[in-house]
């Protein structure tokens, strides 16, 4: 018998994806992280810890670069 989690798996497993596809859906997954990651370090929050501040930075500067690049392969 297989739990639920292992059924998605199995229908994740037989899509086909394309890189189209995978870039249209990278995009949007991407731009939510800086959001909320922007979000966060303007709550003042995030400053306590300077790992995780540094971490936050870095996603923006990451994520927002590879943003343009995927961009760039959609024309």
């Amino acid at each position: 018998v297989r739990s639920r989690r292992q059924r998605q798996m199995c229908i994740r497993d037989r899509l086909n994806v394309d890189v189209n596809q995978w870039l249209r859906r990278m995009i949007p997954h991407h731009s939510t992280a800086l959001t909320t990651t922007k979000k966060l370090i303007s709550s003042g929050e995030i400053k306590e810890n300077s790992k995780l501040y540094r971490l936050a930075k870095d996603i923006i500067y990451n994520q927002d670069r590879e943003i343009l690049v995927m961009k760039s392969y959609l024309k």
